[in-house]
């Protein structure tokens, strides 16, 4: 990134993200993670992806996707369950969804500064 902008090797690549309004991978994956969890809860019950969730859910394992959607719904800030989320067009969550990442992004990049 400092080779593409032509600053100097001294200057924090999280001034460059701030600067630019980028968003780091992590909360593009976190981002990601959401919407999917969005989309499981819309299919038909019958779905083997739908089953899969219900299984991880009601018994959850060590490091299962759903408990990192769990941490990711905490780290957004995100208070919606199951019944809730199906009640929400695709549009409106995800405008959500990208409003919380930008906050934490922000608050992320701030503390590192």
């Amino acid at each position: 990134m400092r080779k593409l902008l032509n600053a100097h090797s001294k200057t924090a690549i999280e001034a460059y993200y701030i600067e630019m309004g980028l968003m780091p991978i992590q909360f593009m994956i976190k981002c990601r993670r959401l919407l999917y969890w969005w989309h499981i809860n819309n299919t038909d019950n019958s779905s083997l992806i739908n089953k899969v969730y219900q299984a991880q859910k009601f018994n959850p394992v060590k490091n299962d996707w759903i408990n990192q959607v769990i941490q990711d719904k905490k780290d957004f800030k995100i208070d919606l369950d199951d019944n809730e989320i199906t009640k929400i067009s695709k549009l409106r969550f995800k405008k959500i969804v990208k409003r919380e990442a930008k906050l934490e992004t922000i608050k992320y990049l701030n503390t590192l500064k």
